[in-house]
C-alpha cells in the first residue's frame, strides 16, 4: 500500500531474499516455533557465573543508485543505521530492550524535488525496538511490552501473519530485520506437551510505516503526477499531500485481542486462530475536488477499521520437500470502490475538476484469504521455495479499489558456496496468472568477509502493471544496491 496496500507490501518486502541478515527464509524473527531461542528455559546461562547481561548490536551502511536515472539524479540511497539490544536473561526471566536509528544522506540531494512528507518518511528514524519483561513459570509464558509475535507458516505470503504492522516504504527492498515493527502487547502462552495456547491483547493502534503520498514508492504519486499534466498542473505542484490515520494511537475502544492454539507433532503442525482487530490496511476517502485546490495541505486520512478473522495453518514435512498452507476468512471487513488508475487528458481544465479526481467508495466485504507454498532442499546448501497467495469475495461489491483477489506469486531461491560465506539469491513476485498487475525480480550476492562482517551487491528491477495496486507507477524504479554490515557484541 500507499494508504492501504499493507498485505501486499508487506508480502513483495518479505520475498526479498536475505541480504544482511544470517536468517533463511524469514524466519530468523520467527516467534512461532516451540524451541524458540527466547524461552529461558530452554537457554539456560553456561554458568553460574555467567553474567547475565547482554550487549549486542549491529551498524548498516546502504547505498542504491537508480538505474534508469543515472544520467538525471543517481542516487537513490545512502542510508547508515544502528541497532542496539541489551537483555537480561536469568533463571524464568527475561527482559530486553532495543532501538533503532537510521539517517538517510540521500536526501540532502536535490532537497528541494522531496516535500516534508517524504522528508518525514525517508530521511531519518529513531524508534524503539522490542522493549519487555518475560515470565516464564513452569509452562506458562507472560510477556508484557513493546514485543514482535509472528504468527503462520507462511515465509513471505501469510495472512495470518497480522498481529505487527510492518515497514512498508520500500517494497521488494525491506531488510528482513526491520520488516516487523513491535507493539505495545501483553502475551500469555500456555505449553501442554506438543500444545501450545495464546492469547494476546495489543493496546497500541500502530500501522506501520508507510511511503508518503508523494514518495518515490507510493502508487499515489502516479495519480498525482497525472493530475499535473493538467491545466491543474501549477495549483497542484504547490499543494503537500499528507497521510494521516483517524484512529488515536492509544484508546480504550480500540483494544485488540488475538487467540492460537498450535499442534506442532513429528513432521507436522497445525494451528487454528482467531481475532477481533483494526484493519492495517485501513480504508481511505480520495479528497474532494474543492479540497484539492482550497489548502496549501491536503490530508489523506485512513480509516482502519474494526473487523473480525479466523484461520488454520498447517505445515508438512516430506524428504527434502515442506509444504505449507494458510487459509483464513476476513468478515465485515470494509474494503475500497472505485478505480483509482484513471487516465486524464493533458487537455483537461480546473473546470472538469469534478470529473477527473478519482470516485472511491466505501463497503463491507467478507474475503477468504489463502496460501500454499513447497520449500525443496534437495541438493546441498540449496534451497527454492515457491508461495502462492489468492483471495477470494464471498461476499460483498465487485469493483474493489485494491486488488485484494488477485492472485500473488512468489518464487525464491538461494544457494550457499565457499564454506557458506558467499551467498547467491534471486526473488521473483507477480501479481495475476499472468502479471497482468506488475511484477518484480531481486537478484543478491552476499559475501562474509570476516566473522560478523558482511558485503553484499544486488539489484531490483520493477514492471508495474496497468491496474493500481501494488507496482503502479514505479515506471523507472530500478536500483542497484550494494550494502555492508557489522554484528557486534559489547557484553
Amino acid at each position: 500500500m500507499v494508504l492501504g496496500m499493507c498485505a501486499l507490501y508487506c508480502a513483495s518486502a518479505s520475498a526479498t531474499p536475505p541480504s544482511d541478515d544470517t536468517s533463511e527464509w524469514g524466519d530468523d524473527d520467527d516467534d512461532d516455533e516451540f524451541d524458540e531461542s527466547d524461552v529461558p528455559e530452554l537457554t539456560p546461562t553456561t554458568a553460574e557465573s555467567s553474567s547475565p547481561w547482554s550487549l549486542t548490536g549491529n551498524t548498516r551502511t546502504r547505498f542504491g543508485f537508480w538505474a534508469e536515472r543515472l544520467g538525471e539524479r543517481p542516487l537513490a540511497k545512502a542510508r547508515q543505521s544502528l541497532d542496539l539490544r541489551l537483555e537480561m536473561a536469568r533463571s524464568m526471566w527475561l527482559f530486553r530492550l532495543e532501538g533503532h536509528g537510521e539517517y538517510d544522506a540521500a536526501y540532502q540531494v536535490d532537497r528541494d524535488t522531496y516535500d516534508q512528507p517524504t522528508l518525514d518518511a525517508y530521511e531519518w528514524l529513531i524508534r524503539s525496538g522490542e522493549a519487555f519483561g518475560r515470565a516464564s513459570p513452569g509452562n506458562v509464558q507472560v510477556t508484557v511490552g513493546r514485543q514482535v509475535i509472528a504468527w503462520g507458516e507462511g515465509d513471505a505470503l501469510s495472512p495470518l501473519d497480522i498481529i505487527n504492522p510492518r515497514d512498508n516504504r520500500e517494497p521488494g527492498l525491506a531488510d528482513l530485520d526491520d520488516l516487523r515493527l513491535p507493539v505495545l502487547a501483553t502475551r500469555l502462552a500456555l505449553f501442554l506437551g506438543s500444545h501450545r495456547l495464546e492469547l494476546v491483547g495489543v493496546h497500541e493502534s500502530d500501522f506501520g510505516l508507510q511511503p508518503s503520498p508523494r514518495g518515490p514508492f507510493s502508487p499515489f504519486d502516479a495519480v498525482l503526477s497525472s493530475l499535473e499534466k493538467t491545466d491543474l498542473g501549477p495549483l497542484l505542484s504547490q499543494t503537500t499531500f499528507r497521510l494521516t490515520h483517524q484512529q488515536e494511537r492509544f484508546s480504550l475502544d480500540q483494544q485488540e485481542v488475538f487467540f492460537r492454539w498450535v499442534y506442532r507433532g513429528k513432521g507436522i503442525d497445525v494451528g487454528f486462530q482467531a481475532a477481533s482487530l483494526l484493519d492495517r490496511q485501513g480504508v481511505f476517502a480520495f479528497p474532494k475536488p474543492e479540497d484539492l485546490l482550497a489548502s496549501d495541505t491536503v490530508d489523506l486520512t485512513v480509516d482502519h477499521r474494526r473487523y473480525t478473522t479466523a484461520g488454520h495453518s498447517g505445515a508438512w514435512v516430506l524428504d527434502a520437500f515442506v509444504l505449507k498452507w494458510e487459509l483464513g476468512v476476513d468478515v465485515n471487513r470494509a474494503v475500497n470502490t472505485g478505480d483509482l488508475a484513471v487516465e486524464i487528458p493533458e487537455q483537461a481544465s480546473t473546470a472538469d475538476l469534478a470529473g477527473l479526481v478519482p470516485a472511491v467508495g466505501v463497503d463491507e466485504a467478507t474475503l477468504v484469504n489463502s496460501m500454499v507454498g513447497v520449500t525443496w532442499s534437495g541438493i546441498q546448501d540449496l534451497r527454492i521455495g515457491l508461495e502462492v497467495g489468492k483471495g477470494w469475495l464471498v461476499d460483498g461489491p465487485d469493483d474493489l479499489a485494491m486488488p485484494l483477489t488477485d492472485p500473488l506469486i512468489l518464487l525464491r531461491a538461494s544457494y550457499q558456496l565457499m564454506r557458506e560465506r558467499l551467498q547467491l539469491s534471486a526473488a521473483a513476485s507477480m501479481v495475476g496468472w499472468t502479471a497482468n498487475g506488475g511484477w518484480l525480480f531481486r537478484g543478491e550476492a552476499a559475501y562474509e568477509i570476516l566473522d560478523g562482517l558482511k558485503a553484499g551487491l544486488g539489484y531490483v528491477t520493477y514492471q508495474p502493471g496497468d491496474d493500481f495496486g501494488l507496482f503502479y507507477g514505479l515506471n523507472n524504479h530500478d536500483r542497484f544496491f550494494t550494502w555492508l554490515r557489522w554484528d557486534f557484541r559489547v557484553l
